[in-house]
């Protein structure tokens, strides 16, 4: 059997790095982090009324679901959808995720054609905001190299680079330090 969709979609953000991954009772809503995404399989059947009419019926719940958020959730929804397995392949399919991923009404939208057996769902994460190409090995020089080639590309103010790279200094601690730098060199 394979695994259901929302299950990979939370296995995929916790290796991410989110921190809060839950799936609410009785929706199809995902909160990951402070990000909601809503998510929906798509018909078995590639025709296209029909697959569209799934989506459209699935945006006139999010409306609903946005009327009840905060700002900043609602105006950052996203929608993942599931073809069918074996999808990947046929251009039909692809043809009609393209025109769904085009369409920004209410939510961002990211169509998963499966292969056969599911094996490119790490390549549809890469799609998505889950996506992580600045991740490197957790070692201090692979961190090192990383923020060096940053700085190739971004000026990074002084002593920011000492700061990002002390492992004691996470998340609001690590934020009041880059604050503090910055207010030390304005005085």
């Amino acid at each position: 059997m394979l695994e259901p969709f929302d299950s990979l979609i939370m296995k995929a953000a916790t290796a991410a790095g989110c921190t809060r991954v839950f799936q609410e009772k009785n929706t199809p809503t995902i909160w990951l982090d402070f990000h909601a995404v809503w998510t929906i399989t798509l018909p078995t059947e590639c025709n296209r009324q029909k697959v569209l009419d799934a989506v459209d019926a699935m945006l006139n719940n999010v409306l609903e679901m946005r009327k009840s958020l905060k700002a900043t959730p609602s105006s950052d929804l996203y929608v993942m959808l599931a073809a069918p397995y074996g999808s990947a392949e046929n251009s039909e399919w692809n043809t009609l995720a393209a025109e769904i991923e085009r369409d920004d009404r209410l939510a961002r939208k990211h169509v998963w054609l499966p292969d056969d057996a599911g094996k490119n769902f790490d390549a549809f994460i890469e799609t998505t905001f889950l996506a992580r190409p600045w991740a490197v090995d957790v070692d201090d020089q692979a961190r090192a190299d990383a923020l060096q080639l940053l700085t190739k590309q971004v000026s990074i103010p002084a002593g920011w680079q000492e700061a990002l790279l002390d492992d004691d200094l996470q998340g609001e601690d690590l934020v009041h330090k880059l604050l503090s730098i910055e207010m030390e060199q304005t005085s």
